[in-house]
């Protein structure tokens, strides 16, 4: 009750990359996916409110809702459904909206957001799958595997390995030890293509590590290093060391954490890896906990000036991967957020993120009541004295919106 970000909670869902929510990451600035799949609030809470908001200007105002145009080969993929109503616009609304204060965001993993293996995740137990049986046969194997062909035709053999990948991870049920084969053999050859064929096996290696299937990546991960040397790529060697200290983890914590120092000795101008070996030292004893910021602020650095920033709507850098961090150190460690508002870099990073940006969230749309906020605090609200039990089923806010006995407004 003292906190109210507590009377909110929602998913983080995953980290997304540039090339699949361009919107997301250069229109609002963050890799953060905010999930919606599963999620608990109080009655009237302003998210909520904000994100129903989002979807009524959404439905109105197609242009404004920043769909993602498909790339080409890939016309058939439209994402209307994730920015219209799905996380996408669930995440829009908390960014733009300045809800990092506000709403609690729930991690499966202390390894920090971009570990798979707390992806998908509402508290320890729970799990969203990602079937995606709402996309009808978008996931179907024939139709990835066409998709992919499209691509190989055009000469884009890295999005066609990628469409290989997904058919044999969605589509393969019920397919022939044959037909395995064939695709992946299809895979491998768009790969050879572009001169990059470890990055095939590290493409195996890293689905095995999200499953924690530990033999296997290693099978994988020793045919990519072992490829990388042959073909002298050190970027994919560190890869190998950098998936190696995500398997092993916290099991064996020396082991892993020369895995990361080989990853960030081989590139060390990369600020993902920079980053994740400041969010390692939250878990170790306090001596190296305190150097987490001042590690994130380093990786912040080599963000921006790796090219990674985005301009923001507010006209400042944003640094999605940074931000990404810090959000996570604002929900799973309360006791840096003060330290995190006083550290110069990190502090305009996360003041971006309890700001609104715009008035979408706040402002009642066409269905509301005009002048009416659906908040607790003026929407179905009991008059002092009045026992809550004596709360009439249903009431007329407007004469299109009421609220039923469950604080809920909905369309009469």
């Amino acid at each position: 009750e003292q906190d109210p970000s507590a009377r909110a909670v929602f998913p983080f869902e995953r980290m997304i990359e540039p090339s699949v929510h361009p919107s997301l990451v250069g229109e609002v600035g963050t890799r953060t996916l905010v999930g919606q799949y599963a999620f608990g609030a109080t009655p009237r809470h302003p998210f909520l409110a904000a994100i129903l908001r989002y979807v009524r200007r959404a439905s109105l105002e197609p242009r404004w809702a920043l769909v993602p145009p498909p790339a080409a080969g890939d016309e058939d993929d439209d994402k209307t459904v994730l920015y219209t109503t799905g996380p996408a616009l669930v995440s829009r609304a908390f960014f733009e909206g300045g809800f990092a204060g506000k709403v609690r965001l729930l991690y499966a993993s202390a390894a920090g957001p971009d570990a798979p293996s707390g992806w998908g995740s509402f508290g320890p137990g729970n799990w969203h799958h990602h079937h995606g049986t709402w996309k009808g046969g978008a996931l179907d194997g024939a139709r990835l595997i066409e998709r992919a062909e499209r691509h190989t035709a055009a000469g884009r053999h890295e999005q066609a390995a990628n469409l290989f990948l997904r058919a044999l991870l969605h589509g393969a049920s019920g397919w022939s030890s044959e037909l395995v084969l064939d695709v992946d053999q299809r895979r491998q050859r768009c790969y050879h293509q572009l001169g990059r064929l470890a990055e095939a096996h590290l493409a195996i290696a890293l689905e095995y590590v999200k499953q924690g299937e530990a033999v296997s990546a290693e099978m994988y991960l020793e045919r990519a290093a072992g490829q990388a040397r042959q073909d002298g790529q050190p970027d994919v060697q560190a890869e190998v060391h950098f998936a190696r200290w995500r398997l092993i983890g916290a099991a064996q914590r020396e082991r892993a954490d020369e895995e990361l120092r080989r990853a960030t000795e081989m590139q060390p101008a990369s600020s993902r890896y920079q980053i994740e070996f400041a969010l390692s030292q939250l878990t170790k004893e306090a001596v190296h906990a305190a150097q987490v910021l001042p590690q994130l602020a380093r990786g912040l650095e080599l963000e921006l000036r790796e090219g990674g920033g985005q301009a923001a709507p507010a006209g400042a850098v944003a640094a999605p991967r940074t931000r990404a961090s810090l959000l996570f150190l604002w929900n799973v460690a309360a006791v840096l957020q003060s330290t995190i508002l006083t550290t110069p870099g990190l502090r305009e990073q996360m003041s971006a993120m309890l700001q609104p940006l715009n008035s979408v969230a706040s402002t009642p749309c066409d269905l509301e009541p005009e002048g009416a906020e659906l908040t607790a605090s003026e929407v179905g609200q009991e008059a002092p004295g009045v026992a809550r039990a004596s709360r009439p089923t249903s009431v007329l806010i407007s004469d299109r919106l009421r609220v039923n006995k469950y604080g809920v407004a909905v369309p009469v």
